[in-house]
C-alpha cells in the first residue's frame, strides 16, 4: 500500500489537486486581467519636450563649480627661499688680515720646525691672499658670508695658540731628548708618591704605656 501525504488536520492531501493549484497561481495574468494587489507607486520624473512623461531621472546639469579649470597661462615656479638675508658687500681687509695674523701667530708658537717653516710662507702670501679673498667675498654670497663669520673667530685662536705652544715644546722635547724623559718620569713617579701619602687615612699613634710595655 503507497502511502499517503496527511495534512495538519489529519486528512490524505490530493496531491494532483495541489499541483494544479500551484501552477494557477504561478501563471501569469492575462492581459486584461486586473491583479488583486496594488500597483507599486510610480514616480515623477516630469514630461519631456513633447508632453509624454519621462520614465526614468535625466543626467544632472553642471553648475560653473562643477566645470574644469583650465587655463592657458602656466604660472611661474616658486623662488628658492634664501637661507638669510643677505648683507651687501663692504670691505673685509681688516677681517681677513686678522684672521691669517692669528694662523700664523699659532704656527710660530709650535717649537717645531715644520710647523715654523710653514709660518714664514704663510705670513709672506698674506697680504696676496687677503686681497683675494675680499675680491671673491664682494662678488659672491656664499663667499661672503663665510668671511663674516671669521669676525669673532681669531680672538680665541690666539689664546688657544699661546696656552697650547709650551705643551707641544715639551713633547717634543720628551721624544727628542732621552734625559729629558728620564728626569721628567721620575719628577713625576714622585709627585704620585707624595700624592698617595697624602690621601692615606693617618693612623692613631700609640699609647705611651703600650711603648713602654714593647
Amino acid at each position: 500500500m503507497a502511502e499517503e501525504l496527511l495534512g495538519p488536520d489529519g486528512q490524505p492531501v490530493d496531491l494532483d489537486a495541489a499541483e494544479q493549484a500551484f501552477h494557477e497561481a504561478m501563471a501569469a495574468p492575462e492581459p486584461d486581467e486586473q491583479p488583486d494587489y496594488p500597483a507599486p507607486p510610480r514616480k515623477d520624473y516630469g514630461t519631456k519636450p513633447d508632453g509624454t512623461p519621462k520614465l526614468a531621472a535625466g543626467r544632472p546639469r553642471k553648475s560653473a563649480a562643477d566645470k574644469p579649470r583650465t587655463t592657458s597661462k602656466v604660472p611661474p615656479p616658486p623662488k628658492a627661499k634664501a637661507g638669510g638675508k643677505e648683507q651687501p658687500a663692504g670691505d673685509y681687509t681688516e677681517t681677513l688680515t686678522s684672521f691669517g695674523s692669528a694662523v700664523w701667530l699659532g704656527l710660530a708658537a709650535v717649537p717645531v720646525a715644520h710647523a715654523q717653516a710653514l709660518g714664514a710662507v704663510w705670513k709672506h702670501q698674506l697680504p696676496a691672499q687677503v686681497r683675494a679673498w675680499n675680491a671673491a667675498a664682494q662678488q659672491d654670497a656664499g663667499v661672503r658670508r663665510m668671511v663674516e663669520k671669521l669676525s669673532a673667530g681669531p680672538t680665541w685662536v690666539i689664546g688657544v695658540a699661546i696656552a697650547t705652544a709650551p705643551l707641544a715644546g715639551a713633547a717634543v722635547a720628551i721624544i727628542r731628548d732621552p734625559q729629558v724623559r728620564a728626569d721628567l718620569a721620575k719628577q713625576t713617579q714622585d709627585e704620585f708618591a707624595d700624592f698617595l701619602k697624602s690621601a692615606a687615612p693617618e693612623q692613631p699613634a700609640e699609647p705611651e704605656a703600650e711603648k713602654a710595655a714593647a
